[in-house]
């Protein structure tokens, strides 16, 4: 993955302003620079991961084909996938209606957005570990080491997510300086990190607690309280707050923190009653 990143950023260099007899692309440069990257991805973690790999397909068992683990697979991951659509959704819904204020609000939106999304990475990463650990604990009918790490992941992604909340509640002029030097999205990037500090922290509360509410094999309510708290609360909220009241474009952003509010404090709920159960009672094929 780092390879490929840092592949993707010298392409970028390249196809954007052209260099070594290729012409300059433009914005359409970036986009080739991350597909070519992506595609050079796949073939780079075969061959580092074939050592593993290799063993799961040697010897061909009959048994590889059949279909009963594949539908296990679907009820827990597919509620899984649907839950990840509808946050991006809700996000590029957003973005959409930013369209409706003109090009430096989508521009300044995009830069913030950028940088949430940025800090947003370790408590995602946060949230997979603590997937992991939750489903070992159950495996091992471990529920003082399932609270434990349960905890852990929670105490550390708040913590981490408070952090870069108060950084962008205190520079955001600086933070989107580094984006543009154009004053007026400038000064609207630096008008939404604010915002987005706010969310930061219930963005890390809900992806953990999303993991570990996986790792214990519950996807299905966490799939549904996305559908409420995203589209039914945080989309109705953007469009009453930005069209329907003062806040205007900024209205927008504010309906996403309420979203988010709603989707943390339901899982928090979730997972806290999750933990109250006897562990011996999770099963990986649990899904409601």
């Amino acid at each position: 993955i780092g390879v490929a990143n840092l592949l993707n950023i010298a392409l970028n260099r390249l196809l954007i302003f052209g260099g070594l007899g290729i012409p300059a692309m433009g914005v359409a440069g970036s986009a080739w620079a991350t597909t070519i990257s992506r595609i050079i991805t796949l073939p780079l973690l075969l061959y580092f991961a074939r050592r593993e790999l290799i063993p799961l397909f040697r010897p061909w068992l009959p048994a590889a084909a059949r279909l009963a683990p594949l539908r296990s697979m679907l009820r827990i991951g597919l509620p899984i996938g649907v839950q990840l659509e509808l946050e991006m959704s809700a996000f590029a819904a957003v973005a959409l209606l930013m369209g409706r204020f003109g090009t430096i609000q989508v521009a300044g939106h995009q830069i913030a957005l950028n940088l949430a999304s940025l800090t947003f990475m370790v408590p995602m990463g946060i949230g997979m570990g603590a997937a992991v650990l939750a489903g070992n604990a159950v495996g091992r009918a471990d529920a003082p080491g399932l609270r434990a790490a349960s905890r852990a992941a929670l105490g550390t992604g708040v913590a981490f997510m408070s952090c870069t909340a108060l950084i962008f509640l205190a520079v955001p002029a600086l933070l989107a300086g580094i984006y543009t030097n154009d004053v007026a999205v400038l000064g609207f990037a630096a008008t939404l990190l604010p915002i987005a500090g706010v969310f930061q922290v219930f963005d890390g509360v809900q992806v953990v607690a999303a993991g570990i509410l996986r790792g214990l094999g519950d996807t299905r309510a966490p799939m549904l309280i996305n559908l409420a708290g995203f589209t039914c609360v945080g989309l109705s909220m953007s469009l009453y707050l930005g069209f329907r009241t003062s806040l205007g474009a900024i209205g927008l952003w504010w309906g996403l923190v309420i979203g988010l509010a709603t989707v943390a404090g339901i899982l928090l709920i979730r997972v806290r009653h999750a933990l109250r159960r006897p562990v011996t009672s999770w099963d990986v094929h649990e899904t409601g």
